[in-house]
């Protein structure tokens, strides 16, 4: 069976809104994620399903962005 497709407005890693204006009605607004640096690794880490579909929440992609600054 197949699995819904992910929701664009919510963190694939915690389910919570993401707040990306990329996946607005319009998608012409920059969004915050413009503004936070984003190591490859992190990106590359997501499960396939998710890349490039449903951007990360901004608590989720700090709290990576430590880990991997440890």
């Amino acid at each position: 069976m197949d699995q819904p497709a992910p929701d664009k407005k919510r963190c694939p890693l915690c389910g919570e809104p993401n707040r990306c204006a990329m996946s607005n009605a319009t998608g012409d607004e920059m969004c915050w994620c413009f503004e936070v640096p984003v190591d490859i690794k992190l990106i590359e880490a997501l499960p396939l399903e998710v890349k490039n579909v449903a951007c990360l929440c901004e608590a989720c992609l700090r709290k990576m962005t430590r880990c991997t600054e440890a």
